[in-house]
């Protein structure tokens, strides 16, 4: 993919290839394994090749894990002021954070009102890489060759790879061609290749961890609305995300 930077009158353009002819379809069903399986491995890639870069670290205007943590969270955002989201999205997160602390045990609720640079410290010595911070499948065009071509990088920051990993599970909840667990399997399996080394158990599980605080950080509140609709895989959603969350707490404790 080509990009090109146009000035004119003052004002500065970005074109790109149109690549509308390989985006997915956009609809609310599984994607088939194979493709599932190229995107892990393109984002495990990604991962592997600024892994623990100290060039990264050096970067003031990436995003880290607690504006991540902040981005979607309950109540106000940082962004709020200059940035805020369409009115339909902020109602829809103010009634599913609502909703959701009426629903979450106690110290759930407590650990997600917490602020972002308290809450990292439990996680802030993972290895750090460069994130995408936006990994849903509107964002990613599968191309001729298996290649992914992934856009849409305004959130792109620095921090442990958990962080894409937690999102994507959550934002592509219906999309997924495996379960969530075998998603993460999956990934890990192509990190540690692209790493040429294994991952010790026990930072894995940490990894994980902070992957399911992300994406529930980040969207437990439309969780919430699934659960309010009633439906079966509303109800199922939301409590695999508790169950996961109430490990989280018994492993922070």
């Amino acid at each position: 993919m080509k990009l090109f930077l146009k000035t004119e009158k003052g004002q500065i353009a970005m074109l790109m290839n149109d690549l509308s002819a390989y985006l997915l379809p956009d609809v609310k069903e599984p994607i088939d394994l194979q493709t599932e399986a190229i995107i892990l491995n393109t984002l495990a890639s990604l991962h592997a090749s600024f892994w623990e870069s100290t060039e990264i670290k050096k970067i003031d205007w990436l995003k880290t894990p607690e504006q991540y943590f902040d981005a979607l969270g309950p109540g106000e955002h940082l962004t709020d002021s200059f940035a805020p989201p369409p009115q339909n999205i902020l109602d829809s997160m103010n009634q599913g954070w609502e909703l959701a602390f009426d629903l979450l045990p106690e110290e759930i609720k407590s650990m997600f009102l917490q602020p972002g640079e308290k809450i990292i410290k439990r996680w802030e010595d993972l290895p750090t890489t460069f994130l995408h911070g936006d990994t849903k499948l509107s964002n990613m065009a599968l191309m001729p060759n298996s290649r992914i071509a992934a856009f849409d990088w305004a959130f792109a920051g620095q921090g442990p790879c958990s962080i894409d990993l937690g999102w994507y599970i959550a934002i592509n909840s219906t999309r997924l061609a495996r379960t969530k667990e075998d998603v993460i399997l999956l990934y890990r399996t192509f990190l540690e290749s692209h790493l040429n080394q294994p991952i010790e158990e026990e930072t894995w599980l940490r990894m994980v961890d902070l992957a399911v605080f992300t994406g529930a950080k980040m969207l437990l509140w439309n969780k919430a609305l699934g659960y309010r609709s009633g439906t079966e895989r509303g109800k199922s959603e939301w409590n695999w995300w508790v169950q996961k969350l109430q490990i989280v707490v018994a492993h922070s404790n």
